[in-house]
């Protein structure tokens, strides 16, 4: 069956300095998305991890939580940007983490050409059920590029809203499930993103940072803060 559809959340806040929020981070930040901007993908990254830096050295981290948790979702849609950029990454896995990508919060401005990405990649690994969902999520939003967004949203239904994603066991209810759904269809175990190794999480359970909510499998050495 075609994975269940993941829910359009929405788009993080910026950083803003205050009080509990040093300006170094909100200064970092901003850079950041400046470079994600201008396609320089590895230096934004880098200055992520600058701003989660400033934010675990703030004179009240546990204030923090919420804007950390915003450079942690930049920091691995980063790490998927660069992972896409190569050019010998087998498709069916480029279409996989592009899926995944598309569903992380980002701004909205942000959001939507990571969904339009995530549209190509799995529209050419055959993942027509995933194409078509995002693709519904565009035109929900008025975009200009309607009529062609709603060819491309023909052509999937015509080849049946079938996806060609991995199957895999679900770790807590042993049915088989795709690795491009949200949840396991069975026990609602919900499929996630390893942000350390970019793999889905085969584990019955992750493990998730107090402070940044970064998830990752407990057999990894986990996400951190600024190194």
């Amino acid at each position: 069956p075609p994975p269940s559809p993941s829910p359009v959340a929405p788009a993080s806040p910026n950083i803003q300095a205050s009080a509990s929020i040093p300006s170094e981070a909100n200064d970092l930040m901003n850079a950041a998305l400046l470079l994600l901007e201008k396609g320089q993908f590895e230096e934004a990254r880098t200055t992520v991890d600058k701003a989660l830096a400033a934010l675990v050295r703030s004179a009240d981290p546990a204030a923090c939580r919420k804007e950390a948790t915003v450079c942690a979702a930049y920091k691995v849609a980063l790490a998927i940007l660069l992972r896409l950029q190569d050019q010998s990454f087998p498709v069916p896995k480029a279409a996989l983490l592009s899926k995944f990508l598309s569903d992380i919060p980002l701004q909205t401005r942000h959001r939507m050409v990571t969904v339009r990405m995530a549209i190509g990649r799995n529209m050419s690994a055959s993942n027509y059920a995933t194409a078509a969902r995002l693709i519904e999520l565009l035109l929900s939003r008025g975009v200009p590029d309607k009529q062609a967004l709603e060819q491309k949203l023909a052509a999937c239904k015509e080849s049946g809203l079938q996806d060609t994603f991995e199957q895999t066991s679900c770790p807590v209810c042993a049915e088989s499930m795709s690795c491009g759904a949200s949840q396991c269809l069975s026990c609602s175990h919900k499929v996630r993103l390893c942000f350390s190794t970019l793999e889905v999480i085969r584990d019955g359970s992750c493990l998730q940072c107090d402070f940044c909510s970064a998830v990752f499998s407990p057999s990894t050495a986990g996400f951190s803060h600024g190194g």
